[in-house]
This record gives structure tokens, sequence and C-alpha cells, in this order.
């Protein structure tokens, strides 16, 4: 099982953090998304969010943001 590491520090699996991106992203809420562990509040990057898309073969999903 492969991770995707944050940078509040935090790791996720990532086939379960893809599949939470596509949801913020069909529902178009990608203008701010914070770390998925409940108790942080950091945001993750828009950088960031392009990395994990575009390193999981997901570049098309890139251009709705």
């Amino acid at each position: 099982m492969t991770t995707v590491m944050l940078e509040c520090g935090h790791s996720f699996c990532s086939e379960c953090t893809l599949k939470q991106l596509k949801q913020l992203i069909g529902r178009a809420e990608v203008e701010k998304v914070n770390c998925f562990d409940y108790a942080c509040l950091k945001d993750i990057s828009h950088e960031k969010l392009r990395e994990i898309l575009h390193s999981n073969g997901m570049v098309d999903l890139m251009e709705k943001f």
C-alpha cells in the first residue's frame, strides 16, 4: 500500500486520498482543502494537490481547479 504525505506531516493511504480528492473536485470544493485528519486544520496547498493528482496519473482532474 502506498501513502501520501501531506505538508502538515500526516500521511494517508493513496487510494483513500484520491477518492476524497475526486469527491471534492466533483463538488467543486477545492478552493480550500484541509488535511483529512479531523484534528488538523492545516490547508493542503494547490501545489500539493496537483502533485498528488499528477503522480497518480490524474492530470485531467487538475484542469478542473
